[in-house]
């Protein structure tokens, strides 16, 4: 998933080695899952972890909600880029998780989220088959939007195709379902993405077998929705393909080929229901149309089966703000034996604001108007180097201690780097000219501003995959790319002897072709706003860039930008992108690796290399764990030796909370607070 630059620190989140805050953190990692106990000034917090999500609970005297229905969210980093599920694809987009609900859930406790389990949500059970290729829902009864509109099979055939075919293939569906229900291979002339079957489907049922024909009927049937027809339900039905409702209440999806984790990849918004008779009065569907972005559901929004709605004109100041009202026809009251993420919501209204400065995060939390005030990794712009003013300026700090304002939720897992580098466009697309920039960072000097009362709070790892999933994460142990000026200057040399270009260094030395053209500065795009944690680290990679000659040219940009235009092909990408990816599942080589290293995710790198595509095509599928190991060191070497990132430091991911907040969980790969969990003490 991507994560916006280091304003939120790049959308992602990697499920990694949590570092605590203050005096002690024991952590236990297991392939995401862990234990922190924390011990902050005078008093002890226990904090349990699952997956990465936390959740802690604490009461204090003297501090009181100002509104006990509302409730005031200024964590988010840059601005979101869709309210539409199916489109909207940056982890600022945590208001899905509250807002939709798909066919099951991750399990949720008291104690927080396990990513590595699901519950039935949507669906009231499911049953999977022994070679993991065949999974069956029944649809719960008495599940409906928000708006009352019914959720039965059909409408999950419809929002599963939906996904792939009007958005395809720069988004959200072809990242989570490509090799799953559909082949990249098989994308149609035009782009279409078709789920496997669908077209065979659509033929057995008197279209005829041309790409166009068979486009024009999907248009038409998903924009005119009817359960009702018999046309219609004999496509759905039809049992060789993908997706199938075989009946109103029983759903099938049907893999290309096993796989074991693909339960946990369906709780997201790419999983989520969506209302076709609300999509269809509003615009229908058009295949490869990414008709979200400029339609009504941008502004509005759309129906949800979830806790929350979107309010009357929900979306507001240039996707800067966006309410939630509990959902008055939430079909889960009273509902028994629901897993504790499908209760109804407590607090009446949430207002998120977006990409909120430093000094207004602070001033809201200090005044009591933000509930919670300052977030860290993808949901926040403050850093360690900020805590102790911040605490020493909080007005009720003589009654609050500092345990009951902060929770550190430890390292997403995800990777945020500082640049990502565009291989396919000038002047990036020259490997030497990477290797030399890798080699002119200071990594360590970047960490510094991590660190708080002699805590780390922030991890430097070597890419693509961070620490916390377990023998697939850098299983040789690669150390990160060292920083070496005098290594950096051969290698620029060595490489622009043989282009029409040329630098000159910090000591004033030519390095590169003389009788060529100076190399232009090199553009960074960063996500707004500038935070001072980006500030600190584009500093530091200027700083050794101007000693080999090279000038960065920081360019702020936003999410939609990014979406629209630099996320669609190498051309028209950039050289550099502050754009990191988090995984959108528990499996770290086929949605972090598979991701990063390839086409698939549109990805700045735009990286084409076929022994490595080949490979991380293979490794999630690899039922040899011998050769599962030796497979992924073989697809470091590789990856690492393309020199495709500017790593930065991986900051753990925390919230400043007001202290009179109970309940507060957070659900790592859905990169949500879940709102309904929360209660005021």
């Amino acid at each position: 998933m991507f994560s916006s630059g280091k304003s939120k620190l790049k959308q992602a989140i990697s499920r990694g080695a949590m570092i605590g805050i203050v005096v002690v953190i024991v952590i236990i990692i297991a392939v995401g899952g862990y234990l922190a106990i924390t011990s902050l000034t005078s008093k002890t917090t226990t904090t349990t972890c699952a997956g990465t999500a936390c959740t802690t609970s604490s009461s204090t005297s003297g501090v009181s909600p100002p509104n006990p229905n509302q409730l005031t969210d200024n964590t988010p980093g840059a601005a979101f880029d869709s309210l539409d599920p199916a489109y909207g694809f940056f982890v600022t987009d945590g208001y899905f998780a509250n807002v939709f609900q798909s066919l099951v859930t991750y399990k949720t406790n008291s104690s927080g989220v396990n990513s590595l389990q699901v519950a039935p949500a949507v669906a009231s059970s499911y049953t999977v088959s022994p070679n993991y290729e065949n999974y069956s829902f029944t649809i719960r009864p008495n599940v409906w939007f928000s708006n009352k509109d019914p959720v039965n099979a059909y409408v999950a055939w419809f929002s599963f195709v939906r996904e792939l075919y009007y958005n395809a293939p720069t988004t959200v569906g072809y990242s989570n379902y490509v090799g799953l229900t559909f082949n990249a291979s098989s994308v149609g002339h035009d782009g279409t993405v078709w789920p496997w079957g669908l077209q065979n489907a659509l033929v057995a049922n008197g279209v005829p077998a041309n790409e166009n024909a068979e486009v024009a009927a999907m248009n038409q049937m998903l924009s005119n929705f009817n359960p009702s027809n018999a046309t219609q339900v004999a496509i759905m039905s039809y049992s060789h393909q993908a997706y199938v409702a075989s009946g109103s209440m029983t759903f099938l999806i049907n893999l290309i080929q096993p796989y074991p984790l693909f339960l946990t990849d369906l709780p997201p918004q790419w999983g989520a229901m969506q209302d076709p008779i609300y999509i269809d009065a509003n615009g229908g569907v058009v295949n490869n149309t990414n008709s979200a972005e400029t339609s009504y559901f941008n502004t509005h929004g759309m129906p949800g089966t979830g806790p929350y709605e979107y309010g009357p004109n929900a979306a507001v100041s240039g996707q800067s703000q966006l309410v939630l009202d509990a959902n008055p026809n939430y079909w889960g009251v009273g509902v028994s034996g629901l897993d504790p993420s499908l209760q109804p919501a407590t607090i009446g209204q949430i207002t998120m604001n977006f990409g909120e400065q430093p000094n207004t995060q602070i001033a809201a939390f200090d005044s009591n108007t933000a509930q919670l005030a300052i977030g860290g990794a993808e949901n926040g712009n403050v850093g360690p180097n900020q805590f102790q003013a911040i605490y020493d300026g909080y007005k009720y700090k003589s009654t609050v201690p500092f345990s009951d304002l902060f929770t550190n939720f430890g390292v997403p897992l995800c990777d945020l780097p500082l640049a990502q580098m565009n291989t396919q466009i000038f002047p990036t697309n020259m490997t030497g000219l990477r290797e030399a920039i890798v080699h002119a960072v200071n990594y360590t000097q970047m960490e510094t501003q991590f660190i708080f009362n002699g805590t780390q709070l922030g991890l430097m790892f070597t890419p693509p995959i961070p620490p916390g999933y377990g023998p697939l994460d850098n299983p040789q142990n690669i150390p990160l790319y060292s920083y070496n000026i005098t290594l950096a200057r051969q290698v620029l040399n060595q490489t622009l002897l043989s282009t029409p270009y040329y630098a000159i260094d910090s000591a004033g030395q030519t390095l590169g072709n003389p009788s060529g053209t100076q190399l232009p500065p090199i553009a960074l795009y960063y996500l707004a706003p500038l935070t001072p944690v980006l500030q600190e680290e584009i500093t530091v990679m200027q700083q050794g860039l101007t000693q080999i000659g090279i000038a960065l040219a920081p360019q702020a940009t936003t999410e939609g930008y990014y979406g629209s235009f630099i996320d669609t092909t190498p051309q028209n990408g950039v050289p550099m992108v502050d754009v990191g990816w988090c995984a959108d599942w528990p499996d770290p080589i086929y949605q972090q690796f598979y991701d990063l290293a390839t086409q698939a995710a549109h990805e700045n790198s735009w990286l084409t290399n076929a022994t490595l595509d080949n490979l991380l095509s293979k490794i999630p599928f690899e039922t040899n764990s011998t050769l599962q190991i030796q497979q992924t060191e073989q697809a470091y070497n590789i990856y690492l030796s393309l020199y495709t990132m500017v790593q930065a430091p991986e900051p753990d991911n925390y919230i400043w909370h007001a202290p009179y907040i109970s309940g507060l969980v957070y659900s790592p790969f859905q990169y949500a607070i879940l709102y309904n969990m929360i209660t005021y003490t």
